[in-house]
């Protein structure tokens, strides 16, 4: 019997985590400069996130150190499972890990990545994770349309996230998915809790608020599309100590004997590739482009974070500096671009601008002179 000619989306590949289930499709491209995605990460590096990745490893290994065996984790916004699978490969013994994916799609990937490991010690669960308990109706992209499927935002804000195409949020476009509060597992420990669910970050800490209270977990959290003022002040009331740690807060209550050594080392210091650096970058680039200043910017400090000789990155934080009325704050950040890179026009036209508006008229003039010496047409220009 002849079957059916029909396309591939999931395909299985060999990666420095085992082998994975991951969506070919899953990359969105911005203009010829890299791009981002679980999928893009992975199919182009063979690893997602792996130093975000090994400190999570690490601080559960400090739970097991400090409280001993019976380690759980959870991960909200689970995705294909890479977070899940190294941490539950670490835990094999002692740990267990609750893995939680919204999209139905996705996350078959996830059962399917946590079976091919061997994971008995994880547990995938499709639900989204909020302040209370009920339904939720979760968009359904297009996965054989290339996209970042992992950045998709389940509730449309004005903010909302271009991924790669339009999503349809009308209600009979979406499928209705359980939507579940940490506090309702019931557990009898926590130690680590990962959000990285697209914006309701708030609300999945609002629906943990008994289980932090109660177990003091360390929590890391994704702050890019969230109120980093809401979660700061939801964690004071608990005794958290926050640090930024990449697009994330990394958080530990004061009495988590943990704390010490993060104090010494103030931010954790996480070590990326290349490749992952140029994509991080893109994707503030994309934002910037878009208008969405804030959160380029966080991204850009994230770039510096990783790579602080990154000229791009401090040239357009000085851009967003200048966008945002802070003209002396972007003749800093620019002027410290132009010593890594003397020979861009425009850092020197957008320095010029910055001087104008400082009335600092010399400077303007004198860099308006080097970047029509360069003979060079700015490719980002502000003013």
């Amino acid at each position: 019997m002849k079957k059916n000619l029909r396309p591939v989306a999931f395909v299985l590949a060999s990666t420095n985590h085992g082998s994975l289930l991951v969506n070919r499709f899953d990359y969105r491209l911005i203009q010829g400069r890299g791009g981002y995605g679980v999928g893009y990460q992975i199919l182009n590096t063979s690893a997602f996130d792996s130093g975000e990745i090994d400190f999570a490893v690490q601080l559960l290994i400090s739970r097991k150190k400090n409280f001993g065996d019976g380690v759980v984790a959870i991960d909200c916004g689970a995705n294909i499972g890479v977070h899940t699978i190294e941490w539950a490969q670490a835990m094999y013994g002692w740990g267990e890990v609750l893995a939680f994916e919204a999209q139905e799609r996705i996350y078959y990937a996830l059962a399917g990545n946590i079976a091919l490991n061997n994971c008995f010690n994880a547990k995938a669960i499709l639900a989204a994770i909020g302040s209370k308990s009920g339904e939720i109706h979760v968009p359904q992209p297009d996965y054989f349309s290339p996209s970042s499927f992992g950045s998709l935002d389940i509730k449309k804000t004005d903010s909302t996230e271009f991924i790669g195409q339009k999503i349809d949020y009308s209600e009979e476009s979406c499928v209705k998915v359980e939507m579940m509060t940490i506090d309702q597992l019931g557990l009898k420990r926590l130690d680590f809790i990962k959000i990285d669910i697209e914006g309701m970050e708030v609300e999945a800490l609002i629906g943990a608020e008994k289980s932090i209270r109660e177990f003091k977990p360390q929590l890391m959290i994704e702050r890019i599309k969230s109120s980093e003022a809401e979660i700061r002040n939801f964690l004071s009331k608990f005794s958290y100590e926050i640090f930024e740690f990449g697009l994330n807060f990394l958080a530990l209550h004061r009495e988590d004997p943990e704390l010490n050594n993060i104090q010494r080392s103030r931010n954790p210091v996480v070590v990326e590739p290349p490749s992952q650096v140029a994509a991080l970058f893109a994707e503030g680039l994309a934002l910037h482009q878009q208008g969405q200043l804030t959160q380029a910017k966080l991204i850009y400090e994230q770039v510096l974070a990783k790579q602080p000789q990154h000229f791009d990155a401090l040239h357009l934080l000085g851009a967003i500096a200048a966008q945002s009325n802070n003209p002396t704050l972007a003749v800093d950040l620019i002027g410290r671009a132009i010593e890594i890179n003397p020979n861009n026009a425009a850092a020197y036209s957008n320095r010029g601008n910055a001087f104008l508006e400082l009335k600092r008229l010399d400077e303007a003039l004198a860099s308006y002179d080097r970047a029509i010496a360069i003979k060079h047409k700015p490719w980002f220009t502000v003013g």
